[in-house]
């Protein structure tokens, strides 16, 4: 492992897999689509579906590049090189704009937003989440394969009226206003608000201040914890630091992890993540095992929202 953190290291630095990607984007996106098991894809709802399903069990949720000491992918490039070539997923603006590339390629009509998750104890977050809209002539439909354990399985249809059931989870969209839309997934007989957002595209490039506060920002939920997912038809995965919360079903089993080297074990068999324990360059705080550093103070210097 290495010792502490260096800003000279951070770089797009290439993945583990040493396979350069092929010239042209119908390449990578045959691939792609050989990877999630959904190799025939029409433009249609029912093509949309499938292959969100399929993406979405494939591809984890991976914010670990920050502990890592490498720059987190922004540019589509090196989001492929990371995801398609490598055994790693991505955040939200790596796997959406991943997705939304793939999408435009098949024919789908696609544009990116971004929306809003709710206020925590500091006050109201920036808007700081990615999100995919595709319109067919029935209407419009959220597209969200990247917002965690919890997150929706399938594409949900952008109508107040519309209750969604995929898999042991329950979605609705609710027009607040304005322009503004609300994400809520039912848990306990109460609707739990996910996010807010406007339908206004954005520009993929645009999202790159959203990309740095999230892989950089000391307020980052990102920089503080460990967090890994994958949504299930019939539960979740989820890794947050060194506890693994694996629901199957009404069973939920925890494991909490002792070592690295069980840290590196984990990642792979249940997210199919190959990271090394020598590749972590440090640990959140809240990951205490032995002879491993944890985030060094100095690198607080990063996008804080106090500089």
């Amino acid at each position: 492992m290495a010792a502490g953190f260096d800003h000279a290291a951070l770089s797009e630095a290439p993945s583990s897999s040493s396979r350069a990607i092929p010239p042209g984007r119908s390449q990578w996106i045959s691939d792609y689509l050989a990877k999630v098991g959904c190799p025939r894809v029409s433009p249609t709802e029912v093509g949309l579906r499938e292959l969100h399903l399929a993406h979405v069990q494939a591809i984890p949720f991976d914010m670990l590049d920050y502990f890592l000491a490498i720059e987190p992918p922004f540019h589509l490039e090196r989001i492929v090189e990371k995801i398609v070539y490598g055994k790693r997923g991505g955040g939200c603006t790596q796997v959406k704009e991943l997705f939304a590339a793939c999408l435009e390629d098949i024919g789908f009509s696609v544009w990116r937003a971004l929306a809003r998750l709710p206020a925590d104890e500091q006050g109201l977050r920036p808007a700081t989440h990615k999100i995919i809209l595709v319109e067919f002539d029935s209407g419009l439909w959220l597209v969200d394969v990247g917002y965690g354990a919890q997150g929706p399985l399938y594409p949900i249809r952008i109508d107040s009226g519309v209750i969604a059931s995929q898999g042991l989870s329950t979605f609705r969209t609710v027009d607040i206003g304005f322009g503004e839309f609300a994400l809520e997934r039912l848990s306990r007989s109460k609707w739990i608000r996910l996010y807010t957002f406007h339908t206004s595209p954005i520009a993929s490039i645009d999202f790159l201040p959203t990309h740095f506060y999230n892989c950089f920002s000391t307020r980052s939920l990102f920089t503080q914890h460990l967090i890994c997912a994958r949504p299930r038809l019939d539960g979740s995965d989820l890794l947050l630091d060194s506890r693994l919360t694996i629901r199957r079903g009404t069973e939920v089993r925890r494991l909490v992890l002792s070592s690295i080297e069980q840290l590196s074990s984990v990642l792979l068999e249940h997210f199919d993540i190959d990271i090394s324990p020598g590749e972590f360059s440090f640990l959140p705080e809240g990951v205490r095992f032995a002879d491993t550093p944890v985030c060094p103070k100095h690198h607080e210097s990063c996008l804080s929202g106090r500089s």
